[in-house]
This record gives structure tokens, C-alpha cells and sequence, in this order.
């Protein structure tokens, strides 16, 4: 199925969601290893916020206050990022300066291989973030009422500008892919619970 509406505006991104189906327990410890796991390296820059960034009841009710910043876009070693997380607390880590070995670049590769021409034509996921504490994962721009996929509290998300022209394929190819597979079952073994992934627009 090839996407109908078109989307010029930059600002427009393309997501590959894993995250847990319902909140589990979150450590220290946990986040170090999603983290060493997901093999980020260098620097990374973390937010921190009283409530979730991506919230359903914002989107249905766009009038509701956004939640305030304690900690916003501060630039620390990946090693200590994890010293950030407060329970109860929405934490966002986003990786700087990828590497060739990290999940980002294998799903790039991947999607270099399977979806050349539209690697052509600017779309890229070439960014990594995740996410501690409340949050949902929902699309807003397939569907004029939005879809929730998930309230959740730990979330990995490759994500870049734009998307790709045949968007049902590229879902399909991506998500029955070896590689985000593997991904969800490894993960599900680190948070101990069953971990979904989704490929969206916001």
C-alpha cells in the first residue's frame, strides 16, 4: 500500500518503536545495560522532566500544560547517563555520535540494502534515543484520531526525517526482519517482559 498523503514538512519523522508492552522496573542498572547493549559510545545528551514527553492525553487534549524541564539537553559521557534517572521521572538519552556497530547503524545498513531508492531520496533513520519513565508510544499523522500502541516506561527509538514512499512495505519488510527480531527477544531478556516494536510517523 503506497502512502496517499503527502508530507513536505521537514519536521515529519519516521519511527522504529521497541519498547515494553506495560511498565516494568527500572534501575540503574537496567538502563546501563539497554544502553550497552544498544552499544552507544562517547557522549550522549539527556533531558529530564517532571512527566512524559509523549503523553495520549496531550495529543487528545492539546490544551493540557506540557511538563517542565529539570534537566534539558545536557551533554554527559554515556557511562553516566544512567545517574539521571529518578524514579517516577521521564528521561530521555539521545546518542550524539553513532558508531558502526551500534543497533542504529545495523538497521541503517538494513534499510540501505532493502530500500536503496528511498535512502536516495533523504529518508534515513539515523537518529537514536531512549526513554525512562512514563511515557506512550502513538502515532498522530496516519490516522487523523491517532493510534496508541502503548503506555510504557522503557522505549528505544531509530527514527529519522521524513518517510518512505511505500510505507505499509517498508513497515512489513522491517518489522518481520532477522534483525528486529532478534532485537526484541534480546531486549525482552534484559527488561524480563515481552518487548513490541512498531513502525509509525509523527
Amino acid at each position: 500500500m503506497v502512502l496517499t498523503k503527502h508530507y513536505n514538512n521537514m519536521s515529519e519523522q519516521t519511527y522504529l518503536s521497541l519498547h515494553s508492552v506495560s511498565p516494568t522496573e527500572i534501575t540503574n542498572s537496567s538502563i546501563s545495560s539497554i544502553l550497552s547493549y544498544l552499544r552507544v559510545k562517547g557522549e550522549v545528551r539527556v533531558s529530564r522532566y517532571e512527566g512524559p514527553s509523549d503523553d495520549w492525553k496531550i495529543f487528545k487534549a492539546p490544551w493540557k500544560e506540557y511538563p517542565d524541564y529539570e534537566v534539558l539537553g545536557q551533554i554527559v559521557p554515556v557511562e553516566i547517563a544512567h545517574e539521571f534517572f529518578l524514579p517516577g521521572k521521564f528521561l530521555l538519552i539521545s546518542c550524539i555520535i553513532g558508531n558502526s556497530e551500534d543497533l542504529r547503524a545495523r538497521i541503517v545498513d538494513f534499510a540501505h540494502k532493502e530500500f536503496p531508492d528511498e535512502v536516495r531520496r533523504d529518508f534515513y533513520l539515523n537518529n537514536l534515543s531512549v526513554k525512562f519513565g512514563p511515557h506512550d508510544i502513538f502515532e498522530a499523522l496516519e490516522n487523523s484520531s491517532g493510534t496508541l500502541f502503548a503506555q510504557t516506561n522503557v522505549s528505544i527509538s531509530i527514527w529519522g526525517y521524513r518517510h518512505p514512499s511505500d510505507l505499509a512495505t517498508f513497515r512489513e519488510t522491517l518489522l518481520s526482519s532477522d534483525i528486529v527480531k532478534k532485537a526484541q527477544t534480546e531486549l525482552a531478556e534484559i527488561l524480563g517482559q515481552q518487548v513490541e516494536a512498531v513502525v509509525y510517523l509523527a
